[in-house]
């Protein structure tokens, strides 16, 4: 164990992270195929030799209108109220 962090978010929740360090032999690996990935602005990647794209789920975009709903409530909520914190926290 090298160390430990403890972190708390804007919506109360604790997360730990935890460093540790083990020795162990890393056996080399040969290699049987290369695959190229592209940079792709509409997917995350295309691969080079069949043109797949990724199946990227698009989970920031869908989620944003139902922030900025969210973020309109909270706006109308009277600071300091537990009504206005419950908002924030669903806002974090």
């Amino acid at each position: 164990l090298k160390s430990c962090t403890i972190s708390k978010t804007k919506s109360g929740k604790y997360y730990i992270s935890i460093l540790t360090e083990y020795e162990k032999e890393i056996k080399p690996v040969s290699i049987q195929k290369v695959v190229g990935l592209d940079f792709a602005m509409d997917g995350l990647y295309v691969e080079s030799e069949q043109g797949e794209k990724a199946n990227y789920p698009r989970f920031y975009r869908q989620s944003l209108d139902k922030l900025a709903k969210e973020q309109r409530i909270l706006s109308r909520r009277k600071k300091g109220s537990a009504r206005w914190e419950k908002q924030r926290l669903k806002v974090a």
